[in-house]
């Protein structure tokens, strides 16, 4: 079934409990692989979807990435402690475009390092909007080489999602 591969996904600003209670619901109906929410909802959604089956996911220095590596480490511990399976990290876009690769790879190697204390996937935003051909290429590799389980194209909330043409 398609949706046991799909996030459900509520990360507006004005998001509401009963617009989590929805988005909680609809993917308990149609077995939805996770929800990704923002991390203040986490405790919310961890019990109504308790025994679900449904994954719980949330994101980590969303949507601009520009935290400090130390506020996004912190943001996920809370995270992971408050129940959340899965980690969308926004890569701090900023930097990397700056050539600062090396800061950009130790930001994801801190979050991997959480998995030492916790079983979770760790998904990393690369923003492809704002990345040129070249940036995109080497972001790509970045994040196949740092081990992170999963490279993801956009927030949705820059200049654009993903697009054939760059």
């Amino acid at each position: 079934m398609l949706p046991a591969y799909l996030d459900s996904t509520n990360l507006q600003a004005a998001c509401s409990q009963k617009d989590i209670e929805h988005l909680c619901e609809e993917a308990k109906k149609y077995g939805m692989a996770a929800v990704c929410i923002n991390p203040c909802r986490l405790p919310q959604a961890r019990d109504l979807l308790a025994n679900s089956g449904v994954k719980l996911c949330t994101v980590i220095g969303f949507p601009l990435g520009a935290d400090r590596t130390e506020t996004k480490v912190n943001a996920a511990r809370m995270a992971l402690e408050d129940g959340a399976q899965e980690l969308d990290l926004v890569m701090n876009i900023g930097r990397f475009k700056d050539r600062e690769y090396i800061n950009a790879a130790q930001e994801i190697a801190a979050l991997l390092h959480l998995k030492n204390e916790y079983r979770f996937i760790l998904k990393v935003i690369v923003e492809s909007a704002l990345l040129s051909p070249q940036e995109l290429v080497r972001a790509t590799q970045m994040v196949g080489d740092s081990g992170a389980d999963f490279i993801k194209t956009s927030t949705g909330f820059s200049t654009r999602g993903v697009s054939w043409r760059i």
